[in-house]
């Protein structure tokens, strides 16, 4: 759990700290990681339908679910 705790607050801290606005793809991921589509090149890289969660290689975030909430909820 530290490791996916690491993952989503250095993504956070970068795009709400630093302004990297490119480490929002880490952050808005589909919510439950089993509704994500691994497609890939032979390459390595993303197809356009490609929805897994970024940084996460194929099945290791099953049963992850990430809830965005807004204050007060």
């Amino acid at each position: 759990m530290n490791n996916i705790t690491q993952h989503f607050v250095t993504a956070f801290f970068g795009e709400y700290l630093k302004g990297d606005s490119e480490l929002a793809t880490y952050l808005y991921v589909v919510e439950n990681s089993g509704d994500g589509v691994v497609a890939l090149n032979d390459d390595g890289t993303e197809k356009p339908e490609h929805t897994y969660w970024k940084g996460f290689t194929p099945r290791t975030a099953k049963g992850l679910t990430l809830e965005h909430t807004t204050k007060g909820e």
